[in-house]
């Protein structure tokens, strides 16, 4: 994958990037049957390493990334390629991508659209298909993990889609039996506690949350005074079906944490305005 960077910031397509992660709030709410559990069940997904301690690329990233795919796969079941295509032309020119390839592609593109008239109901022709699969194999070989990404660092920062997502999620766990998972599970539906969480994943929700309490607001960036209060807490408990995803951790403090504890999944997206609106 080439990866757009310039220091530490790399171009995002923010139509895209935002269209996509309001579809992903649609879908965590179930209103198309494509929820977090419901994909995992219908294409008998591989969670349990991914709740079991945190991974880079998450159970999000694997949800964003099969629910752009399955975009794709009901455009072209539905015979509409010129749709797809012309989505993942604006995508590559959006993040300033392009090689030979592409260039290619863009060529054969455009002779079959000045070679054949469309009015916008649908295609039946193989070349036009095959043509859509072309630039969805470019664009998941080289840009999609990176669109991907990009979705998740905008639903990632926005606890009430995490809250919901892990909610669901919780579904699953509470049905996982001890005796198939004996090395994963506490009890019951129940995970194991992880043990170790990375310094990325640490520095990653301590950013997110800027170093403030996700229930209190309290400062714990130490840059007031010092303290040693950080707690990274799971937003849904694990007694309660939650899981050691990243994304189901917030920043609390010790005091918080401790009124919390396993019985509820308290939360808040705090926001701190830039300017008061009146003197």
């Amino acid at each position: 994958m080439k990866k757009i960077l310039y220091s530490n910031l790399r171009i995002t397509d923010y139509y895209e990037t935002y269209r996509m992660a309001v579809h992903m709030f649609i879908e965590v709410e179930g209103v198309n049957a494509y929820s977090p559990s419901e994909w995992i069940d219908y294409h008998g997904i591989n969670y349990i390493e991914k709740i079991i301690k945190p991974c880079r690329w998450t159970l999000l990233h694997e949800y964003i990334y099969d629910t752009y795919h399955s975009e794709f796969s009901y455009l072209l079941d539905k015979h509409f390629p010129r749709e797809v295509i012309d989505a993942l032309i604006e995508v590559f020119e959006n993040y300033e991508y392009n090689n030979d390839e592409l260039v290619k592609l863009n060529n054969r593109y455009h002779k079959y659209c000045e070679e054949n008239e469309y009015d916008g109901a649908g295609d039946m022709d193989k070349e036009i298909d095959n043509l859509a699969d072309d630039y969805i194999d470019l664009f998941e070989n080289e840009l999609m993990s990176l669109v991907v990404d990009d979705i998740f660092n905008v639903l990632f920062q926005n606890k009430t889609f995490l809250r919901n997502f892990n909610m669901d999620i919780a579904k699953l766990i509470h049905e996982l039996k001890i005796e198939e998972y004996p090395e994963y599970l506490k009890k019951e539906g129940v995970v194991n506690r992880c043990t170790y969480l990375p310094q990325w994943m640490k520095r990653g929700v301590f950013y997110r949350d800027k170093g403030r309490c996700q229930i209190c607001g309290k400062d714990l960036t130490g840059l007031l005074k010092p303290n040693n209060d950080k707690n990274f807490d799971h937003i849904i408990p694990l007694e309660r079906g939650g899981s050691n995803d990243p994304t189901n951790f917030q920043l609390t403090c010790e005091s918080c944490n401790s009124k919390k504890g396993d019985r509820n999944c308290d939360t808040k997206d705090i926001v701190i305005p830039f300017w008061e609106l009146e003197e």
